[in-house]
């Protein structure tokens, strides 16, 4: 087992290098000029050459692709992950501040993702090939397929646009004020867990289409139980 587990951590490094190298790669060959992502379109066009060759040498950008992809992984490596360029921040501080309410966001979407996903998937199958179960699949694929920001972005505008209504500005943590951290992190949560929701609700509508066809389930049925009793006291165990 631990040989297993040793081998496996070893096959993940040069993984995680490929990964690396591709990701390093794409931001080289991804169109644009940094002056611009920096100071803006306005901006860049004010810039004198020597102004951006002076930019592009305090990034690193005039060295040989091999020596800024050694200093990128080993500032990855160090946790050095430089400075926003919109908000000159600290990324890793920019991190450290968000990371509690995006963990909130993350556990919330994983709850409601269960709290929907299984009676509905459990809903879907005891009604098997009737309309309601035809909805409910259809409505799964739905979620599945839509992507989560399309999604965040049509409830914001309809919020905002209808009835005025955003949330908080900011990063409001819910032991300072659980109302206002609900209307940050509610929105986001149900949006990434209507996703996941359609994943748990099919696998459940399957493995419960599996157990109602087992044989113990028949007997049940044949000495005459409920359905009620029998899905209640039998399938659901």
């Amino acid at each position: 087992m631990h040989l297993y587990i040793l081998r496996r951590i070893l096959y993940a490094i040069p993984t995680l290098l490929g990964v690396t190298i591709i990701i390093f790669l794409a931001m080289r060959v991804i169109p644009g000029d940094i002056t611009v992502a920096i100071y803006g379109p306005d901006g860049a066009q004010k810039l004198s050459e020597h102004d951006r060759k002076a930019v592009e040498k305090s990034l690193g950008l005039d060295r040989p692709l091999y020596q800024q992809y050694g200093e990128w992984l080993g500032d990855i490596a160090r946790l050095e992950l430089g400075h926003s360029f919109w908000r000159n921040d600290n990324i890793m501080d920019l991190m450290k501040r968000r990371a509690p309410i995006s963990f909130q966001i993350a556990i919330m979407a994983i709850v409601f993702s269960w709290l929907v996903g299984l009676p509905v998937g459990v809903f879907s199958a005891i009604y098997q090939d009737t309309m309601v179960d035809y909805v409910i699949r259809v409505s799964t694929i739905f979620w599945l397929a839509v992507p989560g920001f399309w999604v965040g972005s049509i409830i914001v505008l309809v919020l905002l646009l209808q009835w005025g209504w955003k949330a908080p500005p900011g990063i409001i943590m819910f032991w300072d004020d659980p109302i206002k951290n609900m209307q940050i992190v509610l929105g986001p949560s149900i949006v990434l867990g209507l996703g996941v929701a359609g994943y748990v609700a099919r696998i459940t509508r399957s493995s419960f289409l599996d157990v109602i066809h087992e044989d113990y389930i028949r007997t049940a049925r044949a000495k005459g139980l409920r359905e009620r009793v029998v899905i209640w006291r039998h399938a659901l165990r």
